[in-house]
């Protein structure tokens, strides 16, 4: 289960948060402004709506194939001009809550993705965080990290690793392997999502 969002200068989003976040906003706290397992998005026209579903699309998109075929699958304009800020990446911050199917125990995993545009403005993945979250004898939840990633070079579990192609996600290598639980809980989840878009271009008369 997703308990939050954060989508960073992408589409209409400047630095907007649903939910739970580590590091952003009153994360700290109890679990009452989280997501939940059901959720709605309610709101007029051209508020938003579609745009947030669409960036966790995209999200999806990017883990399961890569940057570039994201960028233009299901509509989109290219990755370059769903950017707000060209100079700047964009940032996709996701919160879980996972059940680990080997041991029955959750596990609270938080992924951050940042892409940016290259010199053709083609999609480049610039970062990737995974960690799990620790909360401490005073209740504060902090970040452990499990993989990191800068522009295709890091570490998985404290071993070093190269992405070569930079249109691809760590998290989408790392996660079919089984011998990473924790990745392959968060790609598994992100992997799971669906999106279904309805049409009303034929209405009726009456």
């Amino acid at each position: 289960m997703i308990y939050g969002i954060n989508i960073v200068n992408f589409d209409v989003f400047d630095d907007d948060r649903i939910g739970i976040v580590v590091g952003c906003g009153d994360s700290n706290s109890d679990d009452e402004f989280r997501l939940r397992g059901l959720n709605s998005l309610i709101g007029r026209n051209n508020t938003g709506k579609t745009s947030f579903i669409n960036a966790m699309s995209f999200v999806k998109d990017t883990v399961t194939d890569n940057a570039a075929e994201a960028s233009i699958m299901r509509g989109r304009p290219g990755f370059y001009h769903l950017l707000i800020d060209k100079e700047r990446p964009a940032v996709f911050r996701g919160f879980f809550k996972l059940k680990d199917a080997g041991n029955g125990n959750s596990q609270y995993l938080q992924y951050e993705l940042s892409v940016k545009a290259g010199v053709f403005k083609s999609p480049l993945i610039a970062a990737e965080r995974l960690s799990r979250s620790v909360i401490d004898e005073q209740g504060r939840r902090s970040l452990e990290t499990i993989m990191e990633f800068a522009d295709g070079k890091g570490n998985v579990m404290g071993r070093a690793a190269t992405i070569n192609d930079h249109h691809m996600t760590a998290l989408g290598v790392y996660g079919k392997i089984a011998e990473y639980s924790e990745i392959s809980l968060v790609y598994s989840e992100i992997n799971r999502w669906f999106f279904c878009k309805f049409s009303s271009d034929q209405q009726g008369t009456h």
